[in-house]
């Protein structure tokens, strides 16, 4: 057992204390993007706002966009926890819901969203920061197109790695257009008509 000595804290109430003041930070940060926007939200602003002083911050995080990419990748492991609950008896079905999942993201928190869609490919950050929940997603994608080609669904001879290319491409490309004009834009619906069409061509159409 650490005891506690000349008043210091034992390593778990340090550690306890550090996860206080990042999650602070976090959810400042959060918090004042959604009202300011990325760009106009200085992280003076921040650690006023998580009462702590402004170097304080970059012991947690090296950049802004440092709290988008945790964001995100927390984000997508919500996503993932419900896609990995599906009972689809298709891959199709299941692509479809994983699309209409990350779309009901975007839509529920719609400043965070387009931040985040913005920037991804922009921020050297976001586009190298090692993002677990990526990472599982792009597998759990790649399992239920293989289990698609096992099954017969798609072809034999179907190259897994192009279709998980272009399926990502959807959903980038189909993003990025939704922010240009969420209001007139049916994200839900283009998500869904190009993911069919990737699909027919997975089942025999020429790829």
């Amino acid at each position: 057992m650490v005891k506690i000595v000349h008043g210091q804290y034992s390593p778990g109430r340090r550690a306890r204390n550090k996860a206080a003041v990042r999650a602070r930070l976090y959810d400042a940060a959060v918090a004042m993007f959604r009202s300011g926007g990325f760009d106009a939200t200085p992280v003076e602003a921040i650690t006023e706002r998580a009462d702590v002083s402004k170097g304080t911050f970059f012991n947690y995080f090296a950049t802004k966009d440092h709290v988008l990419a945790e964001y995100h990748d927390r984000m997508t492991g919500r996503i993932l926890e419900r896609l990995e609950a599906l009972s689809e008896h298709s891959a199709e079905a299941a692509v479809l819901a994983a699309m209409e999942a990350c779309a009901e993201w975007v839509e529920n928190d719609r400043e965070m969203g387009r931040i985040v869609v913005t920037r991804i490919f922009g921020s050297p950050v976001l586009l190298g920061a090692d993002l677990q929940n990526t990472r599982r997603f792009m597998d759990w994608l790649g399992a239920v197109v293989s289990a698609g080609v096992e099954s017969g669904e798609l072809r034999r001879d179907l190259d897994v790695p192009v279709m998980l290319s272009m399926l990502a491409a959807v959903l980038s490309s189909t993003m990025n257009g939704w922010v240009l004009d969420p209001d007139a834009f049916d994200l839900r619906e283009m998500l869904r008509r190009k993911t069919r069409f990737v699909f027919d061509a997975g089942r025999g159409g020429t790829a």
